[in-house]
């Protein structure tokens, strides 16, 4: 009997695809974003510095002077004990969280707020500012790519901790394993077209796939893998 497409399982949701992340060590800017919504500024304390599995970089436990507490992502050289600032007025030093236009010019920023997004929270990650243009500050991303968002964003002043992080190899097939287990991801993934064709629909033993990989939104779940209601495919030419 032939196994369910890896898609299919995957919908079911079962044991083997449910994130093993331990704690509950949530990144929540709920408690910041109340601080900057009344036009405060207020005194925090990094309490302590945790390991959370499902994160690259380690979270800093802030007690701000209300007693909040709140988790955020540690820069580096951000240390227990050490007093931050957080709001409209913080000044620009490493581990304050402040709005973009508090900050200074060739100052390193991470965890930026874009819109409904979030910029450089990976470890080791850092944006630059150059500069005010009217309303919107320039900076630089890790792309070295020039982007302009808002003056009123909030930013974190510093970069993600943990930088190192990409320099000590894995070593071990198991360490990669539980590294994606972690997210709740499936490792290895084998590629459809070294299966057997009774496993996927690109398997066989042709060298060559030799039919299209792109499928209908429609498509049933037994061949909705590939490109799945792809726009285009194929390389780009060039003008």
């Amino acid at each position: 009997m032939p196994k369910n497409l890896q898609c299919q399982r995957r919908g079911k949701g079962g044991s083997v695809w449910r994130s093993k992340r331990t704690g509950n060590n949530k990144v929540d800017y709920s408690s910041v974003r109340d601080i900057f919504r009344k036009g405060e500024t207020r005194m925090g304390q990094v309490v302590d510095i945790i390991t959370d599995s499902i994160h690259t970089s380690p979270l800093a436990k802030i007690l701000t002077d209300d007693f909040r507490e709140f988790y955020a992502i540690a820069v580096n050289g951000l240390q227990v004990g050490q007093n931050i600032m957080i709001g409209v007025n913080a000044e620009s030093s490493a581990g304050n969280i402040t709005l973009l236009k508090s900050v200074n010019p060739g100052t390193r920023i991470c965890n930026l707020e874009y819109g409904n997004y979030r910029i450089a929270r990976t470890s080791g990650a850092f944006t630059t500012f150059v500069e005010g243009v009217g309303n919107k500050g320039k900076i630089v991303l890790p792309s070295k790519k020039d982007k302009f968002i808002s003056l009123d964003s909030i930013v974190t002043v510093g970069s993600v901790a943990s930088m190192g992080r990409v320099i000590k190899p894995l070593i071990r097939a198991g360490a990669n394993f539980y590294k994606h287990r972690a997210r709740g991801k499936k490792y290895p993934n084998i590629k459809g077209i070294s299966m057997n064709a009774v496993n996927h629909p690109h398997g066989g033993k042709e060298p060559r796939l030799g039919h299209p990989t792109t499928v209908s939104r429609n498509a049933p779940p037994g061949a909705k893998v590939g490109l799945i209601a792809a726009r285009r495919s194929g390389k780009k030419k060039k003008k």
